[in-house]
């Protein structure tokens, strides 16, 4: 599948063409692109943002609640 979607980060058009799908982060998600995740939504929520999430107890990594084994996770990717 093919996606075109506009780059947080360089503010261009980039072609997805790799999506995968993972539920339940703990069992499916490999350990590099589960610890990638969580760090760049620290960086993006906590670090950017200045949200205040209560769940955040310090840290590289962001992760809350909702981070179960009901969880579903989408990752796109050019490569």
């Amino acid at each position: 599948m093919c996606v075109n979607h506009i780059s947080p980060t360089l503010g261009e058009e980039v072609l997805t063409n790799h999506i995968e799908t993972y539920k339940g982060y703990k069992a499916s998600l490999p350990f590099p692109l589960m610890r990638d995740m969580f760090a760049l939504r620290k960086a993006s929520f906590i670090d950017r943002r200045n949200w205040d999430i209560d769940s955040y107890l310090g840290g590289e990594y962001e992760l809350d609640s909702y981070d179960d084994e009901d969880s579903f996770l989408y990752f796109a990717s050019s490569e």
